[in-house]
Formats: structure tokens, C-alpha cells, sequence
């Protein structure tokens, strides 16, 4: 049976375990490469030597790592010492010629190059002097290395006529000579290819413009060729017989995907009797039509004894049926089926009874589709079609856990493989979801698949991230992953295509993308360190943040998507000063303002407002923008809000809190008086029920416990203590551990012992709501401690 063409699959479902050391390495490098270049970035330090298993494992890992192939990344990889790949790919590189000729000194066995623009002809020298080693060329598309004509006098690269006169070759290669002195370069050197060892060529797209013996000057010089694959290949009159491949007649395999004219060559593929796989499938069925179906088919099979595996899909030669045979032309096949048959796009035949194989591609059942997806991965148009019908499939019923597993294996493949090919990005996440969307399913997926899946997605949303339909399905999906946890690995890149949709993505009927960028980039604020959060705001997220919210001001919305906007500000300003400054600056005041004058009903606006002027004015340096009058009245005005439960009467207090605690000195306005505006935040706090359930997460009590020691404004001490009294009870799992580990209980303590230091008017109340810390700790010490006797030990009893 044909092999598929495929990611591993072992690889891909191995158990989660940990990258090997030298992966780790690599990885490191390949994100820091500076450590390996020189200053001037001009190759590898002289002082280090590659050993060949790490080079080899940076190009295996570099598309991982979202790197670019340059030039520069090859001199440094590559290093100085020369020793032999075994197998080198190349896929949407911006490799030059120079590249090639520093990677192909490696000797590589087998090389695989596609959509590598950039490369010309010269790297057919450059390969032809380097090919001794070489058993492996495949040479896809968007690869123009190999001439499109011969003719005397001027060959065209890569599609566009180039004369001899203007240029040479190599200049590595004195011999070369001008194409007009010395008659046609191919010719006169009698091959276009030169490699001894190769056994398997494939070239797809080929465009032959010219040349009546340039399949003889391309395959001649390979007589050990086993496997010979030509998909897509177009030309004139230069193959119209099949002669040149009485050059191939060892072949095994042989790939005529989309080659018209294979019917006039059938005494010429009835000679090649080692020949075990054919395939003469077409994309387009259209052109895929044969004049003698059943003859050619009897032909073949009559003619090659060792034919196990045939390709018939897009064509007419299924068409037919007989009452013995399911496909006229096959019946003498019945006694020995074929491993292998492609029946793809052949309007039913594929759903018939009495086909002589035993693997079928088509589109009848799931494992039919799943085999032509693996089988057609290189086929873009063809995969397009698998995938639709996959997606058809996993929409109406649910898969077996195997089809499940192959589905997922294939999709992720097909994305990874055409990053940049929109429509298999579109079609391809369409069936991720509904193959990923249940819990079950979820469970299935170790740390590194869901690392791949999200890679893959990225890759497509990044290539893509103008299209609407790519961004909407990208975005879905993602939603079913734990953000930010699973993504954690490549924030970055996540975060700049939420804020392109946010910024530049045009709004579709509901604005469903937008909306999602938002609430992801909100996900993405919660629950990370404050190098992720400098990170986003490093990025423009706050002025993004902003500019939205004047949007939606200008508009007179307020929705829950202006609400996400604020509660993402909020966020990234959590202890990240740079962040709070970046609000500042960008007019987030002002903006404050404006919507709380606009909206001053909407009480999930409200508290999100206040919760992030609350981290600004936990920054010491950034106070003084906030002692502005205006602002002040608004805080206190808030103290006596009962909108959202407490949480906006308590945010409002926190800002007071902080602005109060530098001091009288520190309270540069004259209104509203501070005394006031004091004596009104207590009278808040006395009002707010101690066992209020809270809508706020504190990574940290450091920004409250600072203010317990402040003997000089009881008041602040006053909100801090009630802020953990509450958060101590109603969520003591979480926090009071954090109030003993960061030193607030230590205080509080000290609070207890010296209450003659407190002022009369708070006394009372800052005493009470402090026994309640230390009683909550208390329970909560104890409650662990029962629970940790009742854990069996492995001693024996005494």
C-alpha cells in the first residue's frame, strides 16, 4: 500500500513527558541565538563547534520556536564544520541561493524544499556539486531551481525568460560559459540533475515550456531511481509519448497525480514491471477523463504483476460497473484485491460493493475521508474537499475514539503543513472544534498536544489574521482551552493577534471577533506574572484598552464589551506601576470621568473603573495625579454607592485609603477636605457586612498590608483590616495563607497589642475587625491540621 504522507502520528499521541536536555538547549538557542553569533552577526563564534545531532535538532525545532529560515540563522546553525545531514526541510523559507550553498556542504541525504522563493537555478549547481550523498529531492512548489525550457541560446528561471548574455552562473564555477557561445548549458552537459545515489525525485508543478528531450536530459542520468513523482506536472508537446520513462524502468512508485495525456502512455507504464504503486488521479474531474476506461485499467492490471496500489480518484475510470466487479476493468483483480485503491471524487463508486481493495480513499465513510486526508496532504485543493467532508462528518455524529484520534492527527497536520493556504485554515479549524470541543476529548490531550494544537492554530491566525473567517474560528477555539494556562508558552505572539482584532479587524455583523479579542485579552491579564502583564502593556494594550473605550463613549454604548475593556485595564495594571503610568498618560482619567458622568447606573462599569484606579493608587509616585479635585469628589461621592453590593463602595474607599495614607502634607487640594471625605469612608466600612461575597482576585495582600502599619490616619488602617477580615472569611482556603506568608498577620498582631496608639473614633471597630483576622487564620490552622491527621501514613503501627 502507498505510504501516507503524514506527521508522525506515534509522535504526536506519545505520553506527555519532559523535552530531553539537548531539546531544551536547542530551544533556548534557537530563542537567544545572540549566545551563538558573532557581534557583527555574521556566523558562528570562532570559539564553538556544533556537534551534528544539535544542528540537526535546530532544524528540526526552529519552525517550533516561530523563527524565520534566514541566511544568517543557517551560518550560525551550520556552523563551520562540515558533516552530513540526514534530512533536511525546508518550508516557506526566505533562504537565499548563499544559504543553500552553506547548508548543502553538509552533505544532506534527503532534501525537501517548498515555497522557497527566493531560490534560483543557482542552487541546482550548487545541489549538482554537492549530491553524491543525496538519496532524497523533493522539490515542491513555489520551488523554481529547475529550468522550464531548453533551447539554444536562453532558458527561462522560474517562469521568466532570462538571457545568457546578462548573466552567469555560480561564481563559484568558472567553467560556466555564456549560453550563447557554447549552445545549451543542459544539453551540452547531458543532465539537469546530477545525483548517482538518488532513488526518489519528486518535482511538483512542473512547468515545461520547451525541450523535446528534457525528460531524457532529467532522468537518464538517475538510473537508480525507484520512486519518481511528478505531480501537477504541465507541458506541450515535449511528453506527449512516454518514452522517457523507458529511462525509469525500475521504478516502484510512480506519482502522474494531474498529468494529462496518461492514457496515450500506457504501453510505456505496461513495461515497468517492479512498479507496485501508480497513480494517475486528477483534482479536477473534469480533466481527469479517459477515453477507454476499462481498457486501460485491464491493461494494467493484466501487464504489472506486483500493481498493489492504484490512484484512480477524479477521473472516469470508476465509472463503469459490471455484475462480477464493482469497477469494470478490476474483475481480474477479485481474486487478488488490491492493498490499495483511491476512489476519491468518482461520484459513487466509492460507496459500491465487490471493490477489489483492501484500503479505500473516499468520501462514503469516515475512515474512507481519513484515508484520503492523510494520503492527499500534499494536495491542497484535493485536502480542501477531505476536510469539508471531515467536517460534515464530525458535525452529524460523534467519532470513535481511533477515527477521533486520526481526525485530530490529520487536521493538525493539514493546518501545520499550509499555514499560508487560507481555505485549508478555514475548513480545518471549522472540524478541530467540533473534534476538540467535548470534555471527554479535552481529557485525551496531554500538555504537549494541546502546546501543538494552539502552535498550529497561532501559526494559521497569524498568517491569516485579516480574514474574518480565520480570526472567528481561531478565536472559538481557543475559548475551549484554559487561558491562560495552556498558552502560556507563546503569550507574546497570542496577545499581538487579540489586539490586531481589537485595533484593525473589520467588525462583522455582531462584531463577534472583536468582542472575542477582548474577552480573550481579559482572560489573558488574569492569573499571570508581572513579566506577562508588563508584556501586554509593552505591546499598546492599554492605549488599545483606551482608544475602544472613547469609541464606545463617542457612540454612547455601554455594554458588556466596555465593561471587558476596563476589566482588562484592570488587570494589567495589578501591581505593574509601568502599566498604571501607561493608563495615566494615555488620558484614562479623563476617559473615567466621561463614563461615569455618561453611565452612572451601570454598576459592573463602575467597579472595574475604581478597581484599576485602585492599582494606580497603589503606585507612591503616581498619587499626586490623582489628588485633582475633580477626581477626589468623584471617590468620595462613590464611598456611599450601594451599586454592585459593596464592590464599588469598597473600590472607592481603597483609592481614599491610599491617597490619605502620605499624609496631610500629601493633601494638596483644598476640596473636598480630607477629614470629610474620611470620616465618610469609615462611615462606608461600618456599613459593609463582613461576610460580603467578593468579586475581586488579590494575587497579593502587599499593596493593603502596607497601609496597617499607618498610626497616623487610623482610617487607612481601618479599610485594610476590614479588606482581610472579609477575604479571610468568606475565602480562607485562599487567602489566609497569604495574609501569614507576606507578614499582614504579623501586623495585625501588633495592632491587638498596642490599642492605646489608635485613635478613639476607630478603635472599636479596627479592634474587632483584627480578632476576626486572627480568629480565621486560627480556624483556618486547625482545620488543616484535622485534615492532615486523617491521611494514612506508610509506617506500621507501633
Amino acid at each position: 500500500m502507498v505510504k501516507m504522507s503524514t506527521i508522525d502520528e506515534e509522535t504526536f499521541w506519545a505520553p506527555n513527558s519532559p523535552y530531553t536536555l539537548v531539546d531544551t538547549v536547542c530551544r533556548f538557542l534557537l530563542r537567544n541565538l545572540s549566545i551563538l553569533a558573532t557581534d557583527r552577526n555574521n556566523g558562528i563564534k570562532e570559539e564553538i563547534s556544533l556537534p551534528q545531532s544539535v544542528s540537526e535538532r535546530f532544524l528540526s525545532l526552529y519552525k517550533d520556536e516561530g523563527l524565520e529560515l534566514t541566511n544568517e540563522f543557517l551560518d550560525v546553525i551550520c556552523g563551520k564544520a562540515k558533516f552530513s545531514y540526514g534530512s533536511v526541510t525546508l518550508n516557506d523559507s526566505e533562504i537565499s541561493d548563499n544559504g543553500m550553498q552553506v547548508l548543502l556542504r553538509h552533505k544532506i541525504k534527503s532534501l525537501q524544499l517548498r515555497n522557497c522563493k527566493k531560490l534560483t537555478i543557482q542552487t541546482l549547481h550548487a545541489l549538482n556539486r554537492n549530491s553524491h550523498d543525496l538519496v532524497r529531492l523533493d522539490i515542491g512548489s513555489g520551488v523554481n531551481i529547475l529550468p522550464d525550457y531548453l533551447h539554444h541560446n536562453t532558458i527561462a528561471f522560474g517562469g521568466v525568460g532570462v538571457s545568457s548574455m546578462d548573466s552567469r552562473y555560480d561564481s563559484e564555477d568558472d567553467d560556466y560559459e555564456d549560453e550563447s557561445e557554447s549552445g545549451n548549458y543542459f544539453q551540452r552537459q547531458g543532465h539537469i540533475i546530477q545525483a548517482p545515489n538518488l532513488k526518489s525525485l519528486r518535482v511538483k508543478d512542473l512547468h515545461v515550456k520547451k525541450g523535446n528531450n528534457y525528460f531524457q536530459l532529467l532522468l537518464k542520468p538517475l538510473p537508480g531511481l525507484r520512486r519518481l513523482e511528478l505531480p501537477g506536472l504541465n507541458h506541450h508537446y515535449c511528453i506527449s509519448n512516454y518514452d522517457w520513462l523507458n529511462n525509469c524502468i525500475n521504478l516502484v512508485f510512480l506519482n502522474l497525480h494531474d498529468v494529462e495525456g496518461v492514457e496515450k502512455g500506457v504501453n510505456e507504464l505496461c513495461r515497468l514491471k517492479h512498479l507496485k504503486h501508480l497513480d494517475v488521479s486528477h483534482c479536477n474531474e473534469n480533466r481527469g477523463h479517459f477515453k477507454e476506461p476499462m481498457r486501460f485499467l485491464e491493461q494494467l492490471c493484466l501487464s504489472l504483476p506486483l500493481l498493489d496500489s492504484l490512484d484512480i480518484s477524479g477521473t472516469n475510470l470508476a465509472n463503469m460497473r459490471t455484475l462480477e466487479c464493482g469497477i469494470a476493468g478490476l474483475s481480474s483483480r477479485l481474486t487478488n484485491p488490491l492493498n490499495f485503491l483511491g476512489l476519491y471524487n468518482t461520484l459513487d463508486a466509492c460507496a459500491r460493493d465487490l471493490i477489489p481493495a483492501r484500503c479505500i480513499s473516499g468520501n462514503s465513510t469516515e475512515e474512507q475521508i481519513l484515508v484520503a486526508g492523510r494520503l492527499y496532504i500534499d494536495r491542497v485543493p484535493l485536502l480542501e474537499k477531505v476536510l469539508n467532508d471531515l467536517h460534515r462528518k464530525v458535525k452529524e455524529a460523534e467519532l470513535s475514539l481511533e477515527d477521533w484520534k486520526k481526525a485530530l492527527h490529520l487536521i493538525i497536520t493539514a493546518m501545520d503543513r499550509h499555514t499560508h493556504e487560507k481555505h485549508i485554515q478555514i475548513s480545518g479549524s471549522a472540524s478541530l472544534f467540533y473534534v476538540i470541543k467535548s470534555d471527554s476529548h479535552k481529557a485525551e490531550l496531554n500538555p504537549k498536544m494541546k502546546k501543538k494544537i494552539l502552535s498550529t492554530l497561532l501559526n494559521g491566525m497569524f498568517a491569516h489574521k485579516s480574514d474574518l473567517t480565520v480570526m472567528r474560528n481561531g478565536c472559538i477555539i481557543l475559548s475551549i482551552f484554559r487561558i491562560p494556562e495552556d498558552i502560556l508558552f507563546d503569550y507574546e505572539r497570542l496577545v499581538r493577534i487579540l489586539l490586531y482584532t481589537v485595533k484593525e479587524q473589520v467588525e462583522d455583523d455582531d462584531s463577534f471577533v472583536q468582542r472575542c479579542g477582548i474577552f480573550l485579552l481579559n482572560s489573558l491579564a488574569c492569573q499571570v506574572g508581572g513579566v506577562q502583564r508588563e508584556l501586554v502593556g509593552s505591546l499598546g494594550a492599554i492605549e488599545e484598552m483606551l482608544n475602544f473605550i472613547s469609541q464606545r463613549l463617542s457612540a454612547g454604548i455601554c455594554d458588556e464589551l466596555m465593561e471587558t475593556a476596563w476589566s482588562t485595564m484592570w488587570n494589567v495594571t495589578d501591581e505593574t506601576p509601568s502599566n498604571c503610568e501607561r493608563f495615566l498618560k494615555g488620558g484614562g482619567m479623563n476617559l473615567f470621568l466621561h463614563c461615569k458622568n455618561m453611565f452612572p447606573e451601570k454598576k459592573h462599569l463602575l467597579r472595574n473603573m475604581l478597581g484599576l484606579i485602585g492599582n494606580v493608587a497603589e503606585v507612591p509616585r503616581l498619587r499626586t495625579y490623582l489628588m485633582n479635585s475633580e477626581f477626589v469628589e468623584e471617590f468620595s461621592f462613590l464611598l456611599d454607592s450601594s451599586l454592585d453590593g459593596i464592590e464599588v463602595s469598597y473600590n472607592a474607599a481603597g483609592v481614599v485609603a491610599h491617597l490619605a495614607s502620605d499624609g496631610v502634607r500629601a493633601w494638596k487640594i483644598q476640596t473636598p477636605d480630607r477629614n470629610m471625605v474620611l470620616n465618610r469612608m469609615v462611615r462606608a466600612i461600618k456599613r459593609w457586612p463582613i461576610h460580603s461575597k467578593r468579586n475581586i482576585n488579590y494575587r497579593s495582600f502587599e499593596p493593603i498590608i502596607r497601609l496597617l502599619p499607618v498610626i497616623h490616619t487610623p482610617q487607612c488602617q481601618l479599610w485594610a483590616v476590614w479588606a482581610i477580615a472579609n477575604l479571610t472569611k468568606v475565602c480562607p482556603e485562599k487567602y489566609c495563607s497569604l495574609v501569614e506568608e507576606e507578614g499582614g498577620l504579623h501586623l495585625i498582631k501588633n495592632i491587638l497589642q498596642n490599642p492605646h496608639a489608635i485613635h478613639l473614633d476607630t478603635r472599636e471597630d479596627l479592634l474587632n475587625f483584627a480578632v476576626q483576622v486572627s480568629n480565621n487564620v486560627a480556624a483556618w490552622k486547625e482545620k488543616a491540621a484535622v485534615q492532615n491527621s486523617a491521611v494514612p501514613t506508610n509506617s506500621a503501627s507501633p
